[in-house]
């Protein structure tokens, strides 16, 4: 599992699932279909903090890492996610440097942060040395407001920054739009992405964009972005659901049956 984090940094491209709904069962079965990790929405999800171990260990035991998307960049909130055995830490909201070194200084043990040492799992991401565990613990800092597009350069810049996490529907909503896919905003969303890509391959970090499935995540292959995540367990189990309510009354093409 630590190859994660180099993969992430390579050339390989990764593909993740992000997961809103805190249920073992799904999130192990999930973590098997051949993922390269999972992400747990601790800031909009259904996860606990007694959801989130057990949600881990589920991830773990399908045989990928997990991710945890915090809900701020504090010592406490990034603290409790890792001390899970998340494989790292998504952090949302980032508007300028110094929330990015809040966050790799709350991600990582002294001497390169302030993070406090409370084992209570035996995950991979839990043993070893501090030096070890440091280099295996994964810290993204998303782009998703006008702020920190403005301040992408500098963020990117940050000491110990693994990589830039986009969540372009909330980055759309930042510079104006509706939402993802407004026209009004199509130019300057487009160029919010490269300005991304290129503030991170410039700082020599990676970028990871969020989208709503295999389509968009191909799509966004296509113009430079390597590692995608696809999203989200809810959208996807209702359009699946709604599809067969929907075929089993012959109103989507399949036979209508006697």
């Amino acid at each position: 599992m630590h190859t994660l984090i180099s993969r992430l940094t390579s050339t390989d491209p990764t593909t993740g699932y992000f997961a809103m709904a805190a249920g073992t069962l799904q999130l192990e079965r999930l973590a098997g279909l051949g993922y390269d990790y999972v992400v747990l929405d601790a800031q909009h999800g259904s996860y606990s903090a007694h959801d989130l171990a057990d949600s881990v260990r589920a991830v773990e035991v399908g045989g990928i890492p997990a991710f945890v998307r915090v809900s701020d960049c504090t010592i406490g909130e990034i603290g409790r996610a890792l001390d899970t055995g998340a494989a790292g830490v998504i952090v949302p909201l980032v508007n300028e440097r110094t929330e990015a070194e809040a966050a790799v200084a709350a991600s990582k043990y002294p001497p390169l942060g302030l993070r406090s040492r409370g084992v209570a799992r035996t995950s991979e991401f839990l043993t070893g040395t501090l030096e070890e565990i440091n280099e295996s613990t994964v810290v993204l800092c998303m782009i998703e407001t006008r702020h920190g597009l403005e301040e992408v350069e500098s963020i990117a810049s940050t000491p110990g920054l693994d990589g830039l996490y986009i969540g372009p529907n909330d980055l759309s909503i930042g510079l104006g739009g509706y939402g993802l896919g407004d026209p009004a905003i199509a130019e300057e969303f487009d160029a919010a992405l490269q300005r991304i890509l290129h503030a991170a391959d410039a700082a020599g970090i990676t970028v990871v964009i969020h989208t709503a499935g295999g389509e968009v995540a191909r799509a966004r292959r296509a113009v430079g972005f390597r590692h995608v995540t696809i999203a989200n367990d809810l959208n996807h189990l209702c359009a699946a659901a709604a599809h067969h309510l929907a075929v089993s009354r012959g109103d989507a093409g399949g036979p209508s049956g006697t």
